[in-house]
């Protein structure tokens, strides 16, 4: 497993839990089947899984408790482990029972909408997102510990590689980077990627204005900060978060309104992951 191979199973495990956590009725069994076994499946993830739960001994039916006369709840374990574990276990059930389906269990929960898309979010947030960022915090300090491995090997000038992105940066003795510079050919397919998104968002014709005004600017500002010669990691940071929001609030059928631009849920992802190993060389 190399560096490489961290950065793919990261950008491909994000965008499935993107793909799952914005699902509708008609695609989110089928969204949760293709989570649940990728999670099976890749080794690294499934490390991650099974060295954390295997020593557990934990009753999902305690987290989540599914009444039929009246709201089912979720009451989350004090312990972590017990909760990554009941999570784990609530997704196999859904996943493996033949009578069971993440709509039926949605409409068991009081999300406080009468929309079922809502609802079908509302449950996969509150019962899997959790379970999705223990794994992505896991990723993300292991990409850390490669990174700095990395910077070992190569001394104080190190290259960074970011998927196609590649540049230069100089330390010091503090470990304050002061000049940044990229490839041109290759840091123009990253800005390519933040243009052609600015440029799609006239498009989202069912999105709030001030919600479309927010992120681009967002986007702008890291524009702005990925051409800069001192860019600022508490600027790309806010712009980030403010994407990420955006992102988690796209209706699922943005790519449909989309079309026209080949405006993407990958592309999101993609420009997360862009921006997020970005900031990763900055101190």
């Amino acid at each position: 497993m190399n560096y490489t191979d961290i950065r793919r199973i990261s950008l491909e495990f994000r965008r499935l839990s993107s793909n799952l956590l914005t699902s509708d009725r008609d695609n989110v069994d089928v969204n949760l089947d293709r989570f649940y076994e990728y999670i099976n499946n890749n080794s690294f993830i499934a490390d991650i899984i099974h060295k954390t739960i295997d020593s557990v001994d934990y009753d999902y039916k305690k987290c989540f408790i599914i009444r039929h006369a009246e709201w089912s709840s979720i009451e989350i374990p004090r312990e972590e482990k017990c909760h990554i574990k009941a999570m784990y276990d609530f997704m196999t059930y859904i996943v493996t029972s033949e009578n069971e389906s993440v709509f039926n269990l949605a409409l068991q929960f009081n999300c406080g909408s009468n929309s079922f898309n809502d609802m079908i979010r509302y449950l996969l947030e509150k019962s899997f997102k959790p379970l999705i960022d223990y794994i992505n915090d896991k990723v993300s300090i292991e990409m850390m510990i490669m990174d700095g491995n990395r910077r070992e090997e190569s001394g104080n000038t190190f290259v960074q590689n970011i998927q196609n992105l590649h540049g230069n940066a100089n330390q010091q003795g503090g470990g304050i980077i002061t000049t940044y510079t990229t490839n041109n050919e290759h840091s123009a397919e990253l800005m390519g990627l933040l243009e052609k998104i600015i440029n799609s968002l006239d498009t989202f014709n069912e999105i709030n204005k001030e919600m479309l005004d927010n992120v681009r600017d967002d986007l702008e500002s890291i524009q702005e900060q990925i051409v800069s010669d001192n860019p600022k990691k508490n600027r790309l940071q806010k712009a980030l978060n403010g994407i990420k929001s955006f992102v988690g609030q796209l209706p699922v059928n943005i790519v449909a309104s989309t079309a026209a631009n080949a405006i993407t849920s990958a592309d999101w992802a993609s420009l997360i992951q862009y921006i997020e190993a970005f900031i990763s060389f900055l101190h």
